[in-house]
């Protein structure tokens, strides 16, 4: 007779239980799980880039330790960067390539990917097709070789665990 052993799996089945089905949407929210405040979004698209490159240029704080406290992008400009990024169409973008990319260094703030798919800062957007999330971000050409990385504050947009290593969608505007 065979013994099966199921009570050591049921943590994995509880942890499947709380998952979004497969194709249902899923919104980004604010670090810490707020909703992200409602913004206006400059008439132009260039002023929505400009907004996205000077976010997060506050340093951390010292002995930060958390993803919230190395995370100094405001609350507006993390609204700016999701909602601009959920309009496509706004302003003119081309895909540059799918990648997978990692955590970059979290004491470096600000919203960006660096990536070998471009040789000088471009503004840019990164879609997470495994939910649908994207953020509108500053595209830095990656210096020296390895994996693309990607900002704290980006990641967290997307949605994404900080420890994954997420396939993205990589659009330059």
């Amino acid at each position: 007779m065979r013994t099966i052993l199921i009570a050591p799996l049921a943590p994995f089945a509880l942890l499947a239980a709380c998952a979004a089905p497969p194709g249902a949407p899923q919104t980004a929210s604010a670090p810490g799980g707020g909703p992200l405040p409602q913004v206006t979004l400059p008439e132009t698209p260039g002023a929505t880039d400009a907004v996205v490159a000077e976010a997060g240029t506050a340093p951390p704080p010292r002995g930060a330790r958390t993803a919230d406290q190395f995370d100094t992008t405001t609350a507006e400009e993390r609204a700016v960067a999701v909602t601009a990024a959920a309009e496509p169409e706004a302003a003119p973008q081309r895909l540059l390539g799918t990648q997978v990319v990692a955590l970059g260094d979290p004491s470096e703030t600000g919203l960006w990917l660096a990536t070998d798919l471009v040789s000088s800062e471009t503004p840019g957007r990164v879609v997470d097709p495994a939910n649908g999330n994207g953020v509108l971000v500053e595209l830095r050409p990656l210096a020296g070789s390895g994996a693309p990385q990607i900002s704290l504050a980006a990641l967290r947009l997307l949605g994404a665990s900080l420890t994954a290593l997420p396939e993205v969608e990589i659009y330059a505007r």
